[in-house]
């Protein structure tokens, strides 16, 4: 991918390789030259010239000596880069809505098959949530893992969650239908809720702090369920009406009303 003359062919080739990245990310188990090639309808000396100079650079690397290949470490860097700085920037915000909701307030990242704690401002209360900044948390069983799925489409919803929906604790939901049934009412309001479906006794809102895709942020109130009882309706307000402040860069605008909590309880017909 060096060379400094002009290319007429250079965009086609930075848009072959984006095609290629944007597929191994939706497939983390990993992907052959041929499955790449076949996905996207490029000839074998094509797409043998693509993974070359992508591997060359360490975008991508191979799981085994002959593929299957997967994001590589190069990508990871950036990545790693990216959030930093997204937490940085954010900070000063997240600090601000932790005052408004006496509650700890965390900001994820999505990633393939779950949500990484990039931020966290702890509630300064004897009984508080506090999380593992860099830890990794499950998609269904998380309100920021919601978040993620509600924003999916139905296929790279398949690939994300896995066949079986493990049960983390006596809340957690397994049943794929009733998990969908509230990812469609997150679509509606951007607001999704954890009670005790990932940890017992901790419950948390969540509402989406960057646009769909790889990497989205997402910003949660964590809290003990005895605190977070009955105040689902106030959580998912301030939470919206902060990501609307956000998204203006700082200056509030009205932010969608979010359901109430009856009606997020009551569900809704899955998809």
């Amino acid at each position: 991918m060096d060379g400094d003359g002009p290319d007429p062919h250079g965009s086609a080739a930075i848009s072959r390789a984006a095609r290629v990245l944007q597929l191994l990310h939706d497939h983390p188990q990993g992907l052959s030259q041929t499955e790449i090639g076949e996905r996207l309808e490029l000839a074998r000396s094509t797409i043998g010239r693509t993974i070359a100079a992508l591997r060359d650079e360490g975008f991508i690397a191979p799981m085994a000596a002959r593929g299957p290949y997967r994001l590589g470490p190069a990508i990871t860097a950036m990545a790693h880069s990216i959030r930093r700085s997204a937490a940085i920037e954010l900070h000063a915000a997240l600090e601000q809505l932790a005052r408004a909701a006496g509650e700890t307030v965390q900001l994820f990242a999505s990633e393939p098959g779950g949500v990484t704690l990039l931020d966290q401002v702890v509630a300064p209360r004897r009984l508080r949530v506090v999380g593992q900044v860099g830890e990794s948390a499950a998609l269904h069983c998380t309100a920021p893992g919601k978040v993620v799925l509600a924003a999916a489409t139905p296929a790279q919803r398949a690939r994300l969650l896995p066949r079986t929906l493990p049960a983390r604790t006596a809340s957690t939901i397994t049943d794929r239908n009733a998990l969908f049934a509230q990812l469609a009412t997150v679509r509606g309001s951007g607001v999704a809720f954890d009670h005790q479906e990932d940890c017992d006794d901790v419950c948390a809102a969540a509402v989406a702090a960057g646009p769909p895709g790889a990497g989205q942020l997402v910003v949660a109130v964590a809290a003990p369920a005895s605190r977070f009882a009955g105040r689902e309706d106030e959580f998912g307000t301030l939470l919206c009406g902060w990501a609307a402040a956000v998204r203006d860069d700082g200056r509030p605008q009205r932010a969608a009303t979010p359901p109430t909590w009856s009606t997020w309880s009551a569900g809704t017909t899955a998809e």
